[in-house]
């Protein structure tokens, strides 16, 4: 088994720090926010890699909370560990598979199973395990050893061996669990708080039953309110959604359970399973021979229950039922039953399921005991049938139950594995080939990396995807540079601090909010990978000035004052020689009177002020909703028009959910024929944030003459909240429509420009 390992892992057992498990999306990240953290952060809790200037709690980065922690202490004493992270982290992931072999092992021979069994069922466990998929991705959620630790000593709790000292031992492991990562946490904790309340229930509540089944659960609980404690007490931000996505798509299904992962060539022989749903979430696949084992014990079951009570030899262990009944609680949880079934309104009761974006992985403990069962009933029947001396069925039982599991998981391991030593570590201070990349920057020049494009991702509510390719140099950049990144990639940021990054590309005659936060007035550093960019990203790359010319990107600078320069008044201006030209309609001012425009504001004055307490357009949850109508006959031929409109985004916590929708044309024929255009947007990937609005828009191009438009907003019943829009302007993309509110503001172009 151990040379096994070695055979496979033997480069990055030599050579740990060398290599990176995955470099690409979340695995390169998970490096990143760990190995910034222990070289570069002066918090000990606020990670400050991503994010700037707000930065982001260590216990929403995936960047192993505690183990960071515990590497920048020791970096107190011996400095030079910090440039290890990598190989660190490396060698605990593959030790943790060791571990998990030991630890199975130690389960299986608890019920007195042969030896050579046990180890070949706890390495064939292993080997199927559905967290091996997360060594190439999420680090922290790959300890496959966790679960089984904490079943050894469950069931050694429930004995009554060393009751105490194994309560303690399961607190402790629940909590570092916790503090490794939150999902492997409340996993552990959920099994083992199951298990006390059907102890509880099973014994009943005589004082020393009681007390036994209490102190488990006490074990179950304590960690969740210590880790919950810590995230409170050090989490300085704040406007984090409480309604995440992922639910609904995240979770498990049957066939990611009970039917091996469908791959192509398997679609190809067996053309039925193509359009399985197998949600990646959701795959804890537990063997056919385990599947067999589960369907013939439930006909024993059945069979036993439906004929008169005899006695019977038991098959499952008592700390099993135990065992099989909690994980069968959390297999439905992560099935979402019952929500699943229409239950939607129930999920609103019960808010807190909803934090759990990716309920699939509570499979896991379903997956072990299952296995584990499966092992233990071959290991009995090998004991039995050498009892009365069928050694050679004995022989083939006691190595087919193993082996079967050890048939389904040695390849899909094998190739995992293999994958893991194909990338070299590009965060490393010792690779020559990246650090003379950026050798010729100063970097204590800058204050902070601004990448083009930008891409902010992690609040759920605003915020724009960027590529891998972008992720991986910004995240290298940062590293060999040490300075943070004004854009994020993670799991749950700010809903105010995502505003106030997304709106660093909004037009130049808003303030940016963000200003207000930054520490200094150095330049920023801009990475610019050579992808398309948006006009607004553009109009920022055209004020930077070229430092290293690069094949995969460029660096450029970018001087602080060009960053935040602001035009309103250059607006003001432009409009005071233009003014006398401009003509009058319908209120407004504009260049050419012949030219279409319509401004609907929803209110009797019409005026377009965008006042939160005024009437405005109410946007049902989980409808079609039509914001306008536009009559084609009024339209010219093969002209462009502009379509924009106002998104309220404040309300409760920081605005959650005000932006969410999906914003786009449909177009009616004679006949009342609808067709969806191509064009739309979503109001979350807008930049153009001025205060508590956000500014939306999208293009239509009228070539038939027959047809007609209605704009559309299709808002999602999940965030069962009303989306209020305001101020919608439809014009001809090459009008310029204009109006003097005041003294001080400025409309143009359904915009508001606030003359200081």
């Amino acid at each position: 088994m151990i040379g096994f390992f070695v055979y496979l892992f033997y480069p990055i057992l030599l050579h740990p720090n060398s290599y990176l498990f995955g470099n690409t999306g979340d695995g390169l990240k998970n490096y990143f926010t760990f190995t910034y953290y222990i070289q570069n952060n002066h918090s000990w809790t606020n990670f400050e890699g991503m994010n700037y200037p707000f930065g982001e709690s260590i216990f929403y980065t995936d960047g192993h909370p505690l183990l960071a922690v515990v590497i920048k202490a020791i970096s107190y004493i011996f400095p030079s560990i910090i440039f290890y992270g990598v190989g660190i982290l490396n060698l605990l992931l593959l030790s943790s598979l060791i571990v998990t072999v030991i630890f199975l092992y130690k389960i299986i021979r608890h019920f007195s199973i042969h030896p050579t069994i046990a180890l070949f069922g706890a390495f064939a466990i292993t080997l199927l395990s559905p967290q091996n998929g997360r060594l190439a991705c999420h680090y922290a959620l790959a300890y496959s050893c966790a679960i089984p630790m904490i079943i050894y000593f469950i069931i050694l709790y429930i004995d009554k061996i060393n009751c105490l000292k194994n309560a303690v031992i399961i607190g402790i492991l629940c909590f570092v669990f916790f503090e490794t990562h939150a999902y492997l946490g409340v996993i552990c904790s959920g099994l083992v708080s199951l298990i006390a309340l059907l102890l509880l229930i099973k014994q009943g509540f005589k004082k020393d039953a009681y007390r036994h089944s209490l102190w488990l659960l006490l074990c179950g609980i304590l960690p969740v309110i210590l880790f919950y404690s810590c995230v409170k007490l050090t989490d300085m931000h704040i406007g984090r959604t409480t309604n995440p996505w992922g639910i609904y798509d995240n979770h498990a299904e049957l066939s990611t359970v009970f039917i091996p992962y469908i791959t192509k060539n398997m679609i190809h022989v067996f053309p039925f399973l193509e359009g399985i749903n197998q949600p990646w979430e959701g795959r804890a696949y537990i063997g056919l021979g385990t599947i067999i084992l589960i369907i013939s014990l439930l006909i024993r079951f059945i069979y036993l229950k439906l004929t008169p009570k005899k006695s019977h030899q038991k098959v499952i262990p008592t700390s099993f039922n135990f065992l099989m009944v909690s994980s069968v609680v959390l297999l439905l949880f992560a099935l979402f039953i019952p929500f699943r079934f229409g239950y939607d309104d129930l999920l609103e009761k019960f808010a807190i399921v909803k934090q759990f974006r990716a309920i699939g992985r509570f499979t896991w403990p379903f997956y072990f005991v299952a296995t584990l069962l499966f092992i233990i009933v071959g290991g009995k029947l090998y004991t039995h049938f050498i009892g009365i001396q069928k050694i050679k069925t004995a022989y083939f039982i006691g190595f087919i139950f193993p082996f079967l599991l050890f048939f389904e998981g040695h390849d899909p391991f094998v190739e995992k594995a293999m994958m893991l030593s194909k990338n070299e570590n590009l965060l490393s201070n010792d690779n020559d080939k990246v650090t003379a990349l950026f050798s010729s920057i100063q970097k204590q020049h800058y204050q902070a990396i601004f990448t083009l494009p930008f891409y902010s991702f992690g609040s759920d509510n605003l915020g724009i995807n960027g590529t891998d390719k972008l992720y991986k140099w910004s995240f290298i950049a940062a590293q060999q540079l040490q300075l943070p990144l004004l854009e994020s990639y993670l799991t749950r940021i700010s809903i105010g601090e995502s505003k106030k990054s997304m709106q660093l590309l909004a037009s130049d005659f808003y303030e940016k909010e963000i200003q207000k936060h930054l520490p200094s007035k150095k330049p920023f550093l801009v990475l610019y990978t050579h992808d398309q960019l948006s006009k607004k990203a553009y109009k920022i790359y055209k004020k930077c000035r070229l430092l290293v010319k690069g094949k995969e990107f460029d660096l450029l600078a970018i001087e602080y004052a060009d960053f935040f320069e602001n035009s309103a008044k250059k607006e003001w201006n432009r409009f005071q020689q233009l003014k006398s030209k401009l003509i009058e309609k319908n209120g407004f001012l504009v260049s050419d009177t012949n030219a279409y425009f319509n401004f609907i504001g929803f209110s009797d004055t019409n005026t377009p002020l965008l006042n939160s307490k005024r009437d405005y357009f109410r946007a049902k949850p989980n409808d079609y909703n039509v914001i306008a109508k536009i009559d084609g006959a009024q339209l010219s031929l093969h002209h462009s028009y502009t379509i924009s409109c106002w998104m309220y985004n404040d309300g409760p916590n920081q605005g959650q959910d005000c932006t969410q929708g999906d914003f786009y044309i449909e177009s009616i024929d004679k006949k009342g024929k609808r067709s969806w255009l191509d064009q739309h947007t979503f109001p979350t990937e807008s930049h153009e944030i001025n205060g508590k609005w956000t500014y939306i828009s999208i293009e239509l191009q009228h070539e038939d003459p027959t047809l007609s438009y209605e704009i559309m907003l299709l808002t999602n019943k999940k965030y069962g909240r009303h989306v209020r829009i305001d101020d919608v302007l439809i014009q001809d993309a090459n009008l310029n429509v204009y109006k003097e509110i005041g003294h001080n503001l400025l409309y143009k172009n359904n915009h508001r420009i606030q003359l200081n």
